[in-house]
């Protein structure tokens, strides 16, 4: 910009002169660097990590102290308010985890049926009653029509299940105490022995309904709600010779299909009578584990043990053996499995602190071929 040589620079006035000095720097000069956009970025797991951490310092001062105004805070922000009726907070993500994964390693079921997590108060099932027909055929020789496959839908709804650990608040101040990790033991085993109970004897309308609640028959058909049943012949015990040739047929009986993936399920007392079983040569019927552990195998295939099924008991009838394919056989659902509520009670039972933790799950089965029971008791 250049100034009028007529007008003497004197008599300019001085804030004239500033606005054209500013607008002559402004075009010589390079324009300022925006450092806010050189700040270093959290990135998201970062971000995440650090709002976990924040959600379990607020979790563990609640489980302590009883102080929930930072959780509720917190939980309010994410739009996860009080769930169910009686109230309570959801545990964080990971407590969650740890409970989860504590329920597979406890319950037997867990480990061998199949489970699916849900959204929802039920899910429905479909279950083959009839399988589509097929046909081999010539390149020019007429395609009959075949028969359509037939199904027939199941329904399984959720059902609550709660677990009341209590603690001295003594306890809950020593500071060398890891908080979460004693509520998930405590939860852990308390719902796992529950679980372990509804799936094989439960009634289906308050809990999941178990498997040992359905009829049992010699023989059954296709489209029945009944498994089979194979009768040692003795009540309570096996047959003093030839004893093992039941456990034998209940493997040949299961289709091949279903024996890939079968497996044993017995009671304790079962699985310590079927132990000292030995074929004609003296040797055990029973193999350890590889890995040094009880858990071994019946004729190739593992041996879980629960507690829930019956024991046997030399003159009364029980059975105490299933065998099978469990993954298709029983169905397991969860209701967001991880999100579980929790609720400090410290009124109810001074001078002690209840939590109250509440979960919800399902099950039911949905393939009634894929297993065979064996039961303790004389022929049909």
């Amino acid at each position: 910009m250049t100034l009028n040589k007529n007008i003497k620079e004197n008599d300019m006035p001085n804030e004239i002169i500033q606005d054209s000095c500013d607008h002559m720097i402004s075009h010589t000069l390079p324009p300022k660097e925006d450092k806010s956009f050189k700040r270093p970025v959290l990135s998201r797991e970062e971000a995440d990590h650090h709002g976990d951490d924040d959600v379990q310092a607020a979790f563990k001062t609640y489980m302590r102290c009883g102080d929930d105004q930072l959780l509720k805070t917190m939980q309010y922000k994410a739009l996860s308010t009080v769930s169910g009726p009686e109230g309570g907070y959801a545990v964080p993500t990971d407590v969650g985890a740890m409970i989860s994964m504590d329920l597979t390693r406890l319950s037997p079921l867990r480990q061998i049926a199949n489970v699916m997590e849900i959204s929802t108060e039920g899910i429905d099932i479909l279950i083959d009653v009839k399988e589509a027909d097929a046909g081999w055929v010539s390149e020019t020789a007429g395609r009959p029509e075949t028969t359509v496959p037939q199904f027939r839908k199941k329904h399984i709804n959720v059902h609550e299940m709660y677990a009341s650990p209590r603690a001295t608040q003594k306890l809950l101040d020593d500071s060398h105490i890891d908080i979460e990790s004693w509520l998930v033991g405590r939860v852990s085993q308390k719902m796992a022995t529950m679980e372990s109970e509804a799936f094989i004897n439960g009634d289906g309308k308050t809990c999941p309904r178990g498997i040992l609640t359905y009829p049992l028959v010699e023989k059954r058909e296709m489209d029945d709600e009944k498994f089979q049943e194979l009768c040692t012949g003795v009540q309570g015990d096996f047959q003093e010779t030839g004893g093992a040739d039941i456990l034998i047929e209940a493997v040949n009986q299961l289709s091949t299909q279903d024996l890939q993936g079968a497996c044993w399920l017995m009671s304790r007392s079962a699985y310590a009578r079927i132990r000292k079983l030995k074929d004609q040569f003296g040797n055990y019927l029973w193999m350890p584990g590889l890995d040094g552990g009880h858990r071994g195998t019946l004729f190739g295939y593992p041996v879980f043990i629960c507690d829930a099924m019956p024991e046997l008991s030399v003159g009364k009838d029980a059975t105490a053996i299933i065998f099978g394919n469990f993954k298709r056989a029983y169905q397991i659902i969860d209701r967001n499995r991880e999100k579980l509520s929790v609720l400090r009670d410290e009124f109810t039972h001074k001078p002690f602190v209840e939590f109250y933790v509440t979960s919800r799950v399902g099950g039911d089965v949905v393939n009634f071929g894929a297993l065979k029971f064996i039961s303790f008791k004389a022929s049909n």
